[in-house]
């Protein structure tokens, strides 16, 4: 298996915006964890922090920053502390950050309430797979459950119906289904992303 991704952090690259408005490159990247408080993000979004850390002299005199760039969670380019925080707590509730990235492209938005409703069903929720096929079966099984449809199978018309086309049909309109990738190969079981599905009911 390749080396795999660190998915359990927020990386974010702080820059100085008075010294990028001159042409200089000052900024330094910060790693999240889920035990990064408040403090210490509005701390490390300091301008004199991230000169600190940069190791370039504060000379500037500018007050103000911005993400110059992410890893993991796409962080807004003028993100405050406050915004970057509520996506570090979520952190708290899921394995890894492919869960909040799965989350955001299900329901459109960046910056989220742990406290949400709509979050905590997803997490309580979510199944994850390693196959777009270990999807479609679970949908199987759930059809068959749910609507009976093992009932249709011995009835004359079944040969005219194309089941896996059923399956895909179901698990667009009845769920959600996201892809993400995993940023490396796992050899061992020869898939490249995880497929996170959550019922619409």
């Amino acid at each position: 298996m390749e080396t795999k991704t660190n998915k359990d952090s927020i990386n974010i690259a702080i820059q100085c915006l008075a010294c990028y408005n001159m042409g200089k490159l000052t900024f330094y990247w910060k790693s999240c964890t889920k035990n990064t408080t408040l403090d210490e993000i509005y701390n490390s979004l300091n301008v004199q922090t991230i000169h600190s850390k940069a190791k370039v002299p504060y000379l500037c005199n500018g007050d103000e920053y911005m993400i110059a760039d992410y890893e993991n969670i796409k962080v807004d380019e003028y993100a405050n502390g406050i915004e970057i925080f509520k996506l570090v707590e979520l952190l708290n509730d899921v394995e890894d950050t492919d869960y909040i990235n799965a989350y955001t492209q299900i329901n459109h938005i960046q910056y989220l309430d742990r406290e949400s409703s709509s979050w905590t069903e997803f997490k309580d929720n979510v199944l994850v797979f390693n196959y777009y096929s270990d999807a479609l079966d679970y949908v199987e099984e759930y059809l068959m459950e749910i609507y009976d449809y093992a009932s249709i199978e011995g009835n004359f018309f079944a040969d005219w119906i194309s089941w896996d086309s059923l399956k895909e049909y179901a698990l667009e309109n009845y769920f959600w289904c996201v892809e993400i990738e995993l940023g490396y190969k796992d050899k061992e079981n020869y898939n490249t992303s995880r497929y996170f599905v959550w019922s619409r009911d």
